[in-house]
């Protein structure tokens, strides 16, 4: 249904929510990398990619939602299995003190919703 919104858009607007929609679809992949890191290596060194470039055309944009929403029960279903043990599992960042997947899947819900309350502002504009 998204994707018939977005589709409708104007040139000017659907750039916009092409770029949003793009980057929660990154910052999921991230995250999902992430994850697996985390458990796998304890005390793991890491950095988080806030540099990402969204992509220009709307084929890149299909691709982008398509990848979030195939990606998406992946997510869920290994958050879903996690012990208590496992959400505390840290690693080091640069920003933070304690990098837990606590954190990780927080910050990922945050940035998800900045994103996704960004493209109904640019479809209720409409």
């Amino acid at each position: 249904m998204l994707q018939e919104l977005l589709d409708e858009l104007p040139p000017e607007r659907l750039k916009s929510a092409s770029e949003h929609v793009w980057k929660i679809a990154a910052i999921q992949h991230q995250a999902l990398e992430l994850l697996d890191k985390m458990l796998a290596e304890r005390g793991l060194s890491i950095t988080l990619d806030e540099t990402i470039e969204p992509p220009v055309s709307a084929d890149d944009l299909r691709g982008s939602l398509n990848r979030y929403l195939s990606e998406r029960p992946t997510l869920l279903e290994r958050l879903e299995l996690l012990t208590g043990e496992q959400w505390l599992h840290q690693a080091r960042h640069p920003r933070y003190c304690r990098f837990l997947v606590l954190l990780l899947i927080q910050r990922l819900t945050l940035i998800e919703l900045h994103h996704v309350y960004q493209i109904g502002e640019i479809l209720l504009a409409l």
